[in-house]
Order: structure tokens, then C-alpha cells, then sequence
């Protein structure tokens, strides 16, 4: 597999692991440890999503300015700083304070699926170069495996819950100790993957320069084959 390839999908799975991580214990944390009811939390988490919505043109031009890898790059950087703050600054039921430290947390949330489908559309320029095939529609197909496999590996946050001892059930009360155990897997975790993949993003060699070579080069292939 091409490098490239293998950063990209390396990327794909740390940043599907963390967004999973989040949406598996986002309920547990901000009711167990943060004291809010389900119905502030189910709003919490809409405005999780619709600020994702919100901020996708923001990574969209970006991308256009610095690249494709070092726009998702800053944004993975800007997910774990302003998740970190809006878990451990946000005092526990202040929901106000917590609304808005989500919704700038969100911005980046549909920066992956925008920037690394983008990305993996060039890299299949790259891959078509190479092999003198279009694999575009595979190369897609193990991209959503990918990110679906991060998703899947978040679940095993269940068995970490479980062995710290933690009640998931509503209305259950648990140790301080516990709870502790419950912020540390929520906030470390995804911050952990976030770096990370924004350190793998940095390394990309697929850069705009590298891809509009490739570009040239297939065109001229290309008007070089007979029909």
C-alpha cells in the first residue's frame, strides 16, 4: 500500500476511534459527571452535530488556502483543545457555559468526513498513476471500512466502564473514584487520537504541489492514448 494510503486510512481510524469515544460516553459524562438531566444533554449533543454543520465551510476554505492535510490537521488540533476545555473548564451545571464550549467543540466535528474524502479523491489520482487503472470506487469502499472499524474500536469503552466498576444504568450513583475513572477515558482518549492523527496528518506526502504534478501527469497520459 502506498504511503499515502496508509497515512490517510491511519488518520481515517484514529479520528472515527475518537469522534466514537465521544459519542459513546457523551451521555455518561455530562450526566454523571457533570450533573445535567438527559434532556440538557440530548441538546447538548444536537448542538454537538449542528455545529458541525455550521463550521464545515470553515475547514472547506481553509483547505483551499493551506491544503487539504494541514486544514484537518489544524482541525484535529482545534478539536482536542476546545473539547479539553469545554470538559475540564465548563463548571459542573453551569449549562449555558456548557452549550457554548459544545457548539465551538462542533465546529469541527464534520471536518474528517469532508476533508478526508476529499483527500482520498486525490490520492486515488495518485493510485490511477501508478497502476494505470481507476480504483477510485474501492479505494472509497475501504475508506467507510475504515472509519467504521474507528467507530467499533470506541465500543470497547464499555469494557473500561465495567472494569472501573461503573453503573450505566439511570439514577445509579457512583464512587467519586469511579467517576474520576469515567472523565479521564472521555477527555484523555479522544484528545490522545486527536493529536495524533494531527501529527500523522503533518507527515501527508500528498501535498497540493505533489497532487497538481500528478494531475499534469495523467492529463498528458491520457491525450497521449489513442481513443
Amino acid at each position: 500500500m502506498k504511503p499515502v494510503l496508509r497515512r490517510l486510512l491511519l488518520s481515517d481510524l484514529l479520528l472515527g476511534a475518537a469522534r466514537g469515544l465521544i459519542g459513546v460516553l457523551f451521555f455518561y459524562f455530562f450526566e454523571q459527571a457533570r450533573g445535567f438531566e438527559r434532556e440538557q444533554t440530548s441538546i447538548l449533543l444536537l448542538v454537538y452535530f449542528v455545529a458541525g454543520l455550521v463550521g464545515a465551510p470553515i475547514w472547506a476554505v481553509l483547505a483551499t488556502r493551506i491544503g487539504k492535510h494541514r486544514a484537518l490537521a489544524v482541525a484535529s488540533v482545534y478539536f482536542a483543545v476546545t473539547f479539553a476545555g469545554a470538559t475540564l473548564l465548563v463548571p459542573a451545571g453551569n449549562y449555558p457555559a456548557a452549550i457554548g464550549a459544545i457548539f465551538v467543540t462542533g465546529l469541527s466535528f464534520g471536518a474528517a468526513d469532508l476533508l478526508l474524502r476529499a483527500m482520498m479523491a486525490d490520492a486515488s489520482d495518485a493510485v490511477r498513476l501508478d497502476v494505470g487503472a481507476d480504483q477510485t470506487g474501492l479505494l472509497f469502499s475501504i475508506l467507510n471500512a475504515t472509519s467504521k472499524m474507528g467507530y467499533a474500536i470506541s465500543v470497547g469503552a464499555f469494557a473500561v466502564l465495567e472494569w472501573i466498576g461503573f453503573q450505566a444504568e439511570v439514577g445509579a450513583v457512583n464512587d467519586p473514584g469511579v467517576i474520576l475513572g469515567l472523565q479521564w477515558l472521555f477527555i484523555a482518549g479522544p484528545v490522545g487520537l486527536l493529536l495524533v492523527s494531527a501529527v500523522v496528518l503533518r507527515l501527508y506526502p500528498l501535498t497540493p504541489e505533489r497532487h497538481a504534478q500528478i494531475r499534469a501527469e495523467l492529463a498528458a497520459r491520457d491525450a497521449s492514448t489513442p481513443a
